[in-house]
């Protein structure tokens, strides 16, 4: 029983502190909005250097809080550092779908 304990610990770790060590944040809201950004900057037809603009703005004043309060409009009851891990992973992992959404949003 404890084994199982420590492995659930260990997972849990591990989905929410991955995308702050990986994005070199404090937190997963921040990663998961800096990831966003630089998707946005590599897409096609941005404008580069405002993406960059918008990169270091978003690391030294939103800190993830723009992410989160997107996330806590549209999912109410998760809380938002979950939130924001979910939604880290599913970027890692469905590239194509969140690309999609993001193209959505900004036209």
């Amino acid at each position: 029983m404890l084994k199982f304990f420590f492995v659930i610990t260990a997972i849990g770790v591990v989905f929410l502190g991955y995308p702050a060590f990986n994005e070199d944040e404090s937190s997963s809201c921040a990663a998961y909005e800096r990831r966003v950004l630089r998707v946005i900057s590599k897409a096609e037809g941005a404008d580069n250097g405002l993406a960059q603009l918008l990169l270091n703005l978003a690391g030294t004043i939103s800190s993830g809080s723009v992410v989160k309060s997107q996330l806590k409009e549209k999912y109410p009851n998760v809380p938002g550092g979950i939130g924001c891990a979910l939604m880290y992973w599913r970027f890692i992992y469905e590239p194509q779908t969140i690309e999609k959404e993001l193209r959505r949003a900004i036209q």
